[in-house]
């Protein structure tokens, strides 16, 4: 310690960099790190000032440099970086109008309904299918079923990926053109082998609006009008399928009743009863053709 009017030795030497003196005004040692986090340490150059923070927790440099962006030399764009041309560009579906936003989402959640709706609407049918294609065997019987949703376990590996590098409106497109054909060839198969191939595929493409459905609903509504737009979206999956559905024979005729607190099953009890297994797909195409358009 200094005696009484001397300068502190510390401060009276012109070697010690701003890391010792810094430690010095804190009260500890000049290894262990800083309170403040990080320490300025200032570097001159002939052409410009930069200053290097140094971040003592985590070990790393962040360099600033005192030119200003408008300093700066231009150089090429990034051409991996997209954008609109402002932000009042009207192609921007954040500038679109509330009626417009609020279209699209009305025909986004009844495709959404649609397309799961195939899964369980189609199972009160199964007894009439296995014996149109004089079958017996159980394990198809559940499989003709449950391959629908296989689909929607492999669709979303490729059509997500898609639809980061094509857009979403033209998978929307694509998918619900293929979705309507894959139907239709369901309505008239003439075997189990194709009807079980085309239920698969029918699947594959018709959970493209619940894998990119909420993409969609974010890039139309801000943040704070998300939630309630979010709400009726998922009302599709919620209305379309259900697990909790079972078929009883009740007389010798095809009398099917389905059990289930859904409109999928229900609808297609009452339509396999009145037309057939097969129109359940013609009346899947045609509700899927019209929001599609």
């Amino acid at each position: 310690m200094p005696g009484p009017g001397l300068p502190d030795p510390a401060f009276a030497s012109h070697d010690l960099d701003e890391r010792t003196i810094l430690a010095y005004e804190e009260g500890h040692d000049a290894d262990i790190s800083s309170n403040i986090g990080f320490i300025p340490e200032k570097h001159s150059s002939s052409t410009e000032s930069v200053h290097e923070l140094t971040d003592l927790e985590k070990g790393s440099h962040t360099s600033s440099s005192s030119i200003t962006a408008a300093d700066a030399p231009a150089g090429p764009p990034n051409p991996n970086i997209v954008w609109w041309d402002s932000d009042q560009d009207p192609a921007n579906p954040m500038n679109w109008s509330m009626k417009l936003k609020w279209g699209n989402i009305a025909v986004l959640s009844t495709i959404t309904l649609i397309t799961p709706l195939a899964s369980s609407m189609f199972a009160p049918g199964v007894p009439q299918v296995m014996k149109d294609f004089k079958s017996s065997n159980q394990q198809l019987a559940t499989i003709v079923v449950s391959v629908y949703v296989l689909g929607f376990a492999f669709g979303p590996l490729v059509i997500a990926p898609l639809s980061e590098l094509y857009g979403r409106l033209r998978i929307y497109h694509g998918c619900n053109l293929l979705f309507v054909i894959f139907t239709i060839a369901c309505a008239v198969s003439s075997n189990l082998n194709m009807l079980i191939g085309f239920r698969f595929l029918g699947g594959c493409v018709g959970v493209a609006p619940l894998t990119i459905g909420g993409g969609t609903i974010a890039d139309v509504m801000p943040q704070e009008r998300r939630g309630g737009a979010m709400a009726i979206w998922a009302l599709g999956p919620l209305l379309g399928s259900s697990p909790f559905t079972r078929n009883v024979r009740r007389t010798k005729k095809t009398d099917l009743q389905c059990v289930g607190p859904v409109l999928g099953p229900v609808a297609g009890g009452y339509l396999c009863q009145a037309k057939g297994w097969r129109w359940v797909f013609y009346l899947i195409a045609i509700m899927v053709r019209r929001p599609a358009l």
